[in-house]
């Protein structure tokens, strides 16, 4: 919160996001050059791009910078064709068009010349107000020197190595939208400013930031503010750590709008229709480029803080009916997923299902985590929840060891933090609760999502229902209340971050995640005001979609890590996977291992090149390498010194994170020069900042049925039984052909478990479907809650209840139809009943009429008796009684028919003679 003599001289500018519209490539040759076209999707506005085929080893790329009308271009591209042509071909073309793409991925080289890598084909996956989302379908790379060099045999191994890139899988981008930063962040206020941080060389040095009052957040006491007043469209820098093609633009001197920011992860996008209202759910998730790698090559973290397989996840979701970025009203919740920040790893030189854990360097002042825990308070604020799964206690140590240095490097570095900001550590055994008989994995997961959005919140972009005092009293009385930062423009910002792991960080991982997004997309609908109270429940059609959604997310994030899908699904901790998923489970369990065994190194090496940590040099190749330890570690290479690296034992965190929190620093340093790329001013209508133009694309021919919104997944289309009359996307469902026992124990059912799991389908806690490595406990204390750390409290006696597995007579649930068909069979209400027979009368007297032993109500059979028109049957038809005026009348009109129109009085022709010699007279042409 900023402080009042801060609001009352800061003048809020409303900026938009600046749209690319350089969004079609036309890509022309000739021997001596390579010139790429850029133009709008109207082809009104182009720029023009140069590169130089004779030198073969370096970069030529010359952009101007200028922009070209339809009819300058032709004139550039007739002057260039005419000044290529030689004397013997005059009369034919020398510049060939080759590709026609929709954007640049970059520049690359291995031993020999660039390549050139263009996006050829595209599909909108998304659409968040204005701004579409796309993802990459197709790519082609382009040789630029005019002479191959055949004669290198590591160029062409290099080359297919890195062609096993597959830029079609799950690659993204966007024209608009910075996919690299989260929704809160790309909505925030830039305010043009350049500040200076006031000078504290005279206090005391021996004195922490958070002793010397400077921690607060407020950004008042100790920051020099100078704004300038802008309007119009405004372009960020990019959070480098999820652009994945960052090597690829390195060194490039060209315009804004020819470059694209590639995103590696998961997009997704699905419509719950609230009786027609279109509410939008997507899910964005984005994989770090830095220390990535495969499962069993990368795990922990490495010198500078980056843990393997990070994944932060954002699920948004905003009301669809209003396009507007501005106006709309948007909502979003933040967590990611990482390894544990240790310098550990698994041996996989020998064949073993489970590879032993080991700590391979000791660090006793917790470096590495410290850089990690200051990455994350920098880029999303305090607090830090960290949400362990790895088991705790163990006959044979294994996960249990890195559980016991995560609890060792949370206590030492929350020694040099004050209690509000301390990072808030939760363990929770979920294979140990998973086998237990009573215990219910998701509610506790359930618990514990309550509490992390207790003090994070979630990111609401305007005043709604959830944040207004009228209901608070009715929130804190439910024990719902939401954490956040409230701004004075009622807008409520997510602090911190949920950060979920287990070991590998997949299986259990994204069930935890799924049991976050749930409890976060009720408070999420709940503050769009679609929710009368945050709560969903599991066998609804939103939850199934939102189940779906988190599954193919998994299934996603997998198998970018792990080499498969999912082994252990959200179903099998839910208890409710059916036997035949068991053979499924041991297929992806029997690829992952190949994947990981066979297939892992070589993924490793097309990473390390595609993202430059191994750029090819003669006489090393990286096929050669034993290790990529010291390519990813700059400490250990000698990138970097020692000294550069060292920070206090006990100062582990940066003055700027500390300065803004509960804040982000990142969000609070939006606007300074050195977060800005570029800016326009207002002049008017311009493509450039106009969201509906970009959006709508009054331009072209769009078909209904090609639309995004159409396509995409939505509740009733996908989700809803076939047959209801109850079109509620948050009613429970229990649909006819559905297997009554799936439903039987779960969530929000009142029915008991069935007795035996392998008659019934459900996934038994000792079944194929988990493997020992999940669900296998080697500690005989099974009376244990699996709750791990006391900062993290809740009361089970409400939760522990359940019905037990073998119901009593006492406790048998008489069945009804509803149980079995989803629809209860029962005596219908009396006002139905006359209707029906009303209904009965009138088809009964509209046919023939006999006698029929039906009663009808005195009323209705006085109605139908009177009414003549009703004495008709199908087998006889009584003649209707005409009128003699009316048969006279019909006479008269058949006559006329056949003699044609009566004999023309005297007196009208004596008319019509007069009016013919008055027109003579007076010579009028008729």
């Amino acid at each position: 919160m900023t402080s009042n003599s801060e609001t009352n001289n800061r003048k809020t500018i409303t900026c938009v996001p600046i749209v690319s519209w350089l969004q079609k490539i036309a890509l022309y040759e000739t021997k001596a050059r390579l010139f790429i076209i850029g133009s709008n999707n109207t082809q009104t506005r182009f720029r023009v791009l140069k590169i130089d085929r004779t030198v073969s080893k370096e970069l030529d790329v010359i952009d101007d910078k200028l922009e070209y009308t339809q009819q300058e271009i032709r004139q550039l591209l007739a002057m260039i064709d005419v000044g290529n042509r030689s004397s013997k071909t005059s009369h034919q073309s020398s510049l060939n068009r080759t590709i026609s793409a929709f954007g640049i991925v970059g520049f690359v080289r291995f031993l020999e010349g660039y390549y050139l890598i263009l996006i050829t084909k595209r599909r909108r996956v998304a659409q968040l107000g204005h701004h579409s989302i796309y993802k990459i379908e197709d790519t082609q790379m382009v040789y630029i020197p005019s002479e191959v060099d055949k004669s290198n045999h590591e160029e062409t191994k290099y080359y297919k190595l890195f062609q096993n890139v597959d830029l079609s899988s799950n690659f993204y981008f966007s024209y608009s939208y910075d996919l690299s930063h989260t929704l809160q962040y790309n909505m925030s206020e830039t305010l043009l400013r350049k500040y200076r941080i006031t000078d504290t060389s005279d206090q005391k040095q021996d004195k922490t930031i958070w002793e010397l009052g400077l921690g607060s957040g407020e950004d008042s006491n100790h920051l020099t503010h100078k704004f300038e007043v802008h309007t119009g469209g405004v372009r960020t820098k990019p959070n480098w750590k999820f652009v994945w093609n960052e090597y690829l633009l390195q060194n490039l001197d060209l315009h804004p709008d020819w470059i694209l920011y590639i995103c590696h992860g998961f997009v997704a996008q699905n419509n719950i229709s609230v009786f027609g209202r279109p509410i939008h759910l997507t899910l964005i998730a984005k994989r770090s480029k830095k220390f990535a790698g495969t499962r069993f090559l990368k795990r922990g973290a490495n010198c500078e803080g980056d843990v393997a397989n990070e994944v932060v996840t954002e699920q948004i979701v905003h009301d669809a009916s209003i396009s507007s970025f501005t106006d709309g009203f948007y909502t979003s919740f933040v967590q990611m997923r990482g390894s544990i920040p240790s310098y550990w790893s698994q041996d996989i030189s020998k064949m073993v299902p489970k590879p032993t854990i080991q700590l391979d360097i000791i660090d006793p002042f917790y470096a590495v985590a410290g850089r990690h825990f200051n990455q994350l308070f920098y880029n999303y604020g305090s607090p830090i929840i960290c949400l362990n799964l790895v088991k705790r206690k163990e006959q044979k140590p294994h996960e249990s060891v890195l559980s016991n240095e995560f609890i060792n490097t949370v206590n030492y570095l929350n020694q040099f933090l004050p209690p509000k900001h301390q990072i808030d550590y939760i363990g929770f055994d979920m294979a140990r609760v998973n086998k237990l008989k009573d215990a219910n994995v998701m509610t506790r997961l359930a618990e514990i999502a309550y509490y992390t959005l207790k003090q994070t919140g979630i990111f609401q972009s305007k005043l709604t229902v959830l944040n207004q005092e009228v209901n608070k009293s009715l929130i804190q009385k439910d024990k719902r209340t939401l954490g956040g930062y409230r701004l004075n423009s009622g807008r409520i910002l997510q602090t911190g971050i949920v950060r979920v792991n287990c070991v590998d960080c997949l299986d259990r991982t994204n069930t935890a995640q799924f049991a976050l997004g749930k409890v976060a997309l009720a408070f999420q609908l709940y503050s769009l005001g679609i929710l009368p109270k945050p709560e969903l429940e599991f066998e609804s059609d939103t939850v199934r979609m939102l189940e779906e959604l988190y599954e193919d997310h998994g299934d996603t994030l997998a198998l970018q890590y792990g080499g498969s899908q999912l082994v252990h699904r959200i179903k099998t901790y839910r208890k409710i996977a059916p036997l035949s998923s068991h053979s499924r489970d041991i297929m992806q369990t029997l690829s992952r291992y190949y994947s990981n065994a066979f297939s892992d190194a070589e993924k490793q090496n097309v990473m390390n090149l595609f993202l430059g940590v191994f750029q090819p040099i003669k006489g090393q190749s990286i096929w050669d390498l034993y290790t990529d330890f010291y390519l990813h570690n700059s400490l250990a290479s000698g990138r970097q010194l020692a000294g550069s690296h060292s920070k206090h034992y006990t100062k582990w965190w940066s003055d700027e994170v500390v300065r803004a929190l509960p804040r982000s620093a990142l969000e609070f340093k939006k606007g300074t020069p050195d977060s800005l790329i570029c800016l326009t001013r207002d002049i008017g209508v311009d493509e450039r900042t106009d969201g509906y133009y970009e959006q709508y694309r009054p331009y072209e021919l769009t078909v209904f049925t090609d639309s995004l919104s159409f396509n995409i997944p939505n509740s009733c289309k996908d989700f809803m039984p076939n047959f209801t009359a109850d079109y509620s996307p948050f009613s429970v469902r229990q649909r006819p052909g559905k297997r009554r026992e799936s439903l039987m124990g779960s969530s929000g059912s009142k029915l008991p478990p069935p007795p035996n799991p392998s008659v019934s389908g459900r996934a038994s806690t000792s079944s194929a479907s988990s493997s020992a490595s999940e669900l296998e406990s080697d500690s005989d204390d099974d009376d244990d809650n699996g709750y791990d750390f006391a900062n993290f409290r809740t009361d089970n006696s409400e939760a522990e209840e359940s019905l037990p597995s073998h119901p009593s007579p006492n406790h048998i649930i008489k069945m009804n139809s509803d149980h079995i068909y989803g629809s209860l069979v029962k005596r219908p209400l009396q006002k139905d009943i006359d209707l029906y027979k009303n209904y009965l009368s009138i088809g009964t007297n509209a046919g023939e009429i006999r006698e029929s032993s039906t009663t009808l109500s005195t009323k209705t059979t006085k109605q139908v008796n009177n009414l003549d028109e009703y004495t008709d049957t199908a087998f006889s038809v009584k003649p209707p009684i005409v009128s003699n005026n009316s048969l006279n009348q019909y006479k008269r009109y058949i006559e006329l028919g056949k003699t044609g129109t009566t004999k023309i009085s005297d007196k009208t022709m004596e008319i019509y003679k007069n009016y013919i010699k008055y027109m003579d007279k007076n010579n009028v042409n008729v």
